[in-house]
């Protein structure tokens, strides 16, 4: 997990970046920064760079994670492409 800083887009109707965005931020996963301002901006990217705050987020996201998906989805094509 790479601690990350969501900034969504609001004009899209097809993708909930917001909701998803929010999870993030109510499991201490990442940062949510709506709306974005510099001062916000600034706020998340200190958070971000300080070391025990991402360790943490790091365990966090870790401890919450069971699968990674890119792993599955590389084991798919693999399987697809070799049957």
């Amino acid at each position: 997990g790479i601690p990350s800083i969501f900034i969504p887009n609001l004009e899209t109707g097809a993708d909930d970046q917001l909701g998803r965005a929010m999870i993030a931020q109510q499991t201490s996963t990442g940062l949510l920064l709506n709306p974005l301002t510099a001062s916000g901006l600034k706020e998340c990217l200190e958070k971000l760079l300080d070391e025990t705050n991402n360790a943490e987020f790091r365990k966090r996201y870790l401890s919450l994670c069971q699968v990674n998906g890119s792993d599955v989805a590389a084991q798919v094509l693999a399987d697809f492409l070799f049957q």
